[in-house]
């Protein structure tokens, strides 16, 4: 007899509760936005701009998932592991990556050729005793299929969700899908090949849930319960408040502009902290020279000496117009508005768990 499924929400902007004997790795991958990897002729600078910062968005939204978790896990033994598709990022936006999520973050950092690259680590935690108590993808996807860079060897599809080992995760783990529509199965009939599910019944949007890419992770991981399963969109998702500020809705005149700023900022104090250094030692020499007491050196708050220096490090990489935030994403990523006639939430898919025809969600 099938149980029916729970629609629950997930929160965004969590706070994790850690236990003192835990020993997990909270994952965020990103993938490579293949779909503006370029700039085209008659592009406007409008179009332009759009392209660039929608290349960013990813692996932002990754770093965000980062920040959140570093956070909230504090001082546990947890691990924050961030993994991106190499795809076609250039090599200067890769390695000044990898210095925002090792050196800023103190997190560890993976740069992946395809699934198969996933899969090992993936595979690897399921043989050590740091399991994966959280698994976040941000990517493209269509209905069942996660496509992380535009190449056969970087989908993530129903064989890889049948793959998935329950060793690998630990007890409650999550798996969060932000790629569009991983959360439904692409049938063949005519109001799905219209993209419009406003002529559906409950029960055949149901049957699609059932069959859908993230009911099969939730199955062959076997996650479930009060904490645990696979949250995922059966629409398509939205990237649009990436850099949008959560508090007044109102987004970043110009993202570039205003990292840049802060950049320089940064920078700038970094630098008169170090004349003021320089400045120091020769007083403190003269000073032990004659014998009198030396002076007080200059003090500067070891997080803004260490965010100057990250900061500085990515400003000296040619970045090509790709965005690098080192907090990430502004805002979370949300339901987008189509297919017309799905349900726009961010459904919960357990283990054995089916929505039956006369289940509301």
């Amino acid at each position: 007899m099938p149980r029916t499924a729970t629609t629950q929400p997930i929160n965004h902007n969590h706070s994790t509760v850690v236990q003192a004997n835990d020993n997990h790795d909270y994952v965020a991958v990103a993938g490579f936005d293949y779909l503006f990897e370029n700039d085209y002729p008659d592009d406007t600078a409008r179009d332009k701009f759009r392209s660039m910062t929608n290349r960013s968005r990813f692996y932002n939204q990754a770093i965000r998932e980062v920040t959140q978790d570093k956070r909230s896990l504090r001082e546990s033994k947890d691990r924050c592991v961030f993994i991106i598709y190499k795809g076609k990022y250039p090599a200067d936006v890769l390695e000044a990556l990898k210095h925002i999520v090792t050196e800023w973050h103190k997190a560890i950092y993976k740069a992946v050729d395809s699934t198969a690259d996933l899969f090992k680590y993936i595979g690897e935690c399921g043989k050590n005793t740091q399991q994966i108590k959280k698994l976040c993808f941000f990517s493209h996807g269509y209905p069942s299929l996660i496509v992380f860079d535009g190449t056969n060897g970087s989908n993530f599809d129903m064989k890889e969700g049948e793959s998935l080992k329950q060793d690998s995760f630990a007890q409650g783990a999550r798996i969060l899908s932000y790629a569009c529509q991983t959360g439904r199965f692409q049938g063949k009939s005519e109001w799905e090949s219209a993209d419009n599910f406003e002529a559906s019944t409950r029960a055949q949007r149901n049957d699609l849930y059932n069959r859908s890419l993230a009911q099969k992770m939730a199955d062959s991981a076997k996650l479930g319960g009060r904490e645990g399963g696979v949250w995922a969109y059966a629409c398509r998702s939205d990237y649009a408040l990436t850099y949008t500020y959560p508090k007044n809705n109102n987004s970043m005149p110009n993202p570039h502009d205003a990292e840049n700023k802060e950049n320089t900022a940064a920078i700038r104090t970094l630098k008169n902290h170090n004349t003021q250094m320089e400045e120091y030692e020769r007083k403190r020499i003269a000073a032990v020279a004659a014998g009198t007491q030396p002076p007080a050196p200059p003090k500067l708050d070891p997080k803004v000496e260490q965010e100057a220096k990250v900061r500085e490090f990515v400003s000296e990489k040619r970045t090509d117009g790709y965005l690098l935030r080192l907090d990430g994403a502004l805002s979370p990523v949300v339901a987008g508005k189509s297919p017309k006639g799905l349900e726009r939430e961010f459904f919960k898919y357990e283990l054995g768990v089916v929505r039956t025809p006369s289940e509301t969600v």
